[in-house]
């Protein structure tokens, strides 16, 4: 089993950080092995609180030693690709998970240069709904008076 994982599922945030912090408990087990633990379906702790959007744990996760650039479960893509990937159906809220999501990411030092099992880098990786995560504010509307007919000058 996987331990951390499972606690992740279950949002028992304070049971992941007691394992990470007492690995004397889980002998030979150490804060390295058990964020590299696999679970049944090939995924890492930190790809399954990145799957569940939970960042507080991503980030532990991160800082406990958990490999940024590790491929997702599918050995596919990495996670900044799994966490990039644009959809059309998605809500301004998934949307705004994602950014974050790929913020930590690079924040820990996630290469945007690293490429997914197909061997595309982030940026040319289109043709799988991917695109460069680009943080560009939305274009500012400017409002002239004739567009605003009831407002004072």
């Amino acid at each position: 089993t996987a331990p951390l994982q499972e606690a992740l599922k279950l949002r028992r945030v304070a049971a992941m950080a007691l394992l990470l912090a007492r690995t004397d408990a889980l002998p030979p087990a150490t804060p390295a092995s058990l964020v590299a633990t696999l679970d049944c379906e090939g995924r890492t702790a930190l790809e399954t609180a990145l799957r569940l959007d939970d960042l507080e744990s991503s980030a532990t996760l991160l800082e406990a030693g958990a490999a940024v650039d590790a491929m997702a479960g599918g050995g596919d893509e990495t996670l900044l690709h799994l966490v990039a990937a644009c959809d059309s159906e998605r809500s301004a809220v998934e949307l705004a998970a994602s950014r974050q999501k790929v913020e930590l990411l690079l924040r820990y030092g996630a290469s945007v240069n690293a490429q997914n099992g197909r061997g595309e880098f982030l940026s040319t990786s289109h043709s799988s709904g991917l695109h460069r995560p680009s943080f560009r504010s939305a274009p500012r509307r400017t409002f002239h008076t004739a567009d605003t007919p009831d407002m004072q000058r």
